[in-house]
């Protein structure tokens, strides 16, 4: 049957399928303001993800960027010469249904869409349906099947086969699993994520550490480019910028078809209904007291990589207590860590909630804090920094504007007073130490390491 029908059409019966779902697709984005999801459902596609990679597959080009070429051509211009709003971006606050409401269409595109719904897209229902029952029946055994003439295997390649199988289907076995994030959903992934964006730069560390790069990110670009933690993945990682934190680029996060995306609670509240309409949605408390290593299994929890987070967790906790073994000899000499507020002449003195690794006694570097280091949030001034007088300092900020802000510094009387500055033991350190991961860890560990174990 599947070879006459080939022989009629040219086709394919599936090939045929496509074909007659995309070019209805095509003539929709071109001719109504029908959002992406309204195209896909209207044929046949239930999952959006899935309808723009078919799309794109067979045209080339995006749905999305379909559509802004025909806008482009109906102008009358071979460029675009407006930017067309995300359709995952409501504009009106009512929840209308292009397809349901009467009285949802302009004149002209409006009379396509309602002629659309109220007789294309049930003919086309029916075609589908028919070419379904048309695939099953072709597929069937009784219909000419193709016989396994394959010859049998031997002892050791069916033993080695078997392996195979038993450790497939116990990584298979994983899958779906059910997260419950930081709202309370229930957020079930239906296989491993492979394609994973992530709505904060902070999070990417997270994922590389976990072998999994992040396909996306906000701030990527100036992150991947700044931080020295970050660095050396950008030689290696696609990570395509997505935008501000708050306002990520979604028109982007829904082309480039991420199969999982993680977000912050507070802080992407406010976009998680658009985000959720671009693929499964984890969101994640970033304001709960977890150290790195806590974070790290909560990550791996969504991308089933556990193991490889304990073997990660056991790796670094060995690195630092090294380090600790090695710094004993300086378990009387205090150490503050600064950032230079926006005015230079004030600080934030790094505590127990950006470094408190370096001060845990227990599971951590052990160094000695001035008395009265507990300061964070607070700013300080140069002379609330004698009062600290440290024996050491590391100065916190972009590497590259180091140098500007250490001659600054220079020029004060009060920094030249300081007992740190009189011994020259005042060592830069990376901004990114802040994110408090577990690169970060790594990164402080080592240049802490370098610097005082001398």
């Amino acid at each position: 049957m599947s070879r006459l029908f080939k022989q009629q059409t040219g086709h394919s019966p599936i090939d045929y399928l496509i074909s007659v779902r995309l070019d209805r697709a095509k003539a929709l984005l071109a001719q109504t303001d029908a959002s992406l999801q309204e195209v896909a459902e209207g044929v046949g596609y239930s999952d959006l993800s899935y309808f723009i990679r078919a799309f794109k597959k067979h045209t080339g080009v995006t749905p999305g960027q379909f559509k802004e070429q025909a806008a482009s051509v109906r102008a009358g211009s071979e460029y675009p010469v407006k930017r067309l709003r995300s359709s995952l971006v409501r504009i009106s606050p009512h929840n209308y249904n292009l397809f349901n409401n009467e009285n949802h269409y302009r004149k002209g595109e409006g009379e396509k869409v309602q002629l659309f719904r109220n007789g294309t897209k049930g003919k086309m229902h029916k075609l589908m349906l028919g070419l379904a029952l048309l695939l099953s029946a072709c597929s069937s055994p009784g219909n000419g099947g193709a016989v396994n003439s394959s010859p049998p295997q031997s002892t050791q390649q069916t033993t080695e086969a078997s392996a195979a199988a038993n450790a497939q289907q116990a990584k298979q076995q994983q899958w779906p699993r059910t997260y419950v994030d930081a709202t309370g959903k229930e957020v079930v992934i239906a296989k491993q994520p492979q394609r994973v964006a992530v709505t904060h730069f902070g999070m990417m560390e997270y994922f590389f550490a976990l072998e999994t790069p992040p396909i996306a990110s906000t701030l990527a670009e100036r992150m991947l480019g700044s931080f020295e933690t970050l660095k050396p993945y950008a030689k290696t990682a696609t990570v395509k910028d997505i935008g501000e934190v708050t306002t990520p680029n979604l028109e982007l996060m829904t082309e480039l078809e991420p199969d999982l995306i993680v977000a912050f609670s507070g802080t992407h509240n406010d976009v998680y209904e658009d985000l959720s309409h671009i693929s499964t949605v984890a969101m994640i408390n970033n304001t709960e007291e977890r150290t790195w290593a806590e974070t790290l299994r909560e990550y791996a929890k969504l991308i089933g990589k556990e193991q490889l987070a304990e073997d990660y967790i056991t790796k670094l906790e060995a690195l630092m207590a090294e380090a600790g073994e090695k710094l004993a000899a300086k378990k009387d000499k205090t150490v503050t860590f600064l950032r230079a507020s926006g005015d230079g002449s004030t600080f934030y003195v790094l505590d127990d909630n950006d470094v408190s690794y370096a001060f845990d006694e227990k599971s951590g570097l052990g160094l000695k804090p001035p008395g009265q280091y507990k300061l964070e949030g607070d700013v300080v001034s140069l002379e609330g920094i004698t009062v600290l007088d440290p024996d050491y300092i590391f100065l916190v900020d972009y590497l590259d504007n180091m140098d500007t802000t250490l001659a600054e510094l220079n020029k004060s009387k009060v920094w030249q007073s300081l007992k740190a500055v009189k011994a020259n033991h005042v060592y830069p350190l990376d901004v990114s130490i802040s994110t408090k991961g577990p690169l970060a860890v790594e990164y402080t560990t080592k240049e802490l390491l370098r610097v005082l174990a001398e």
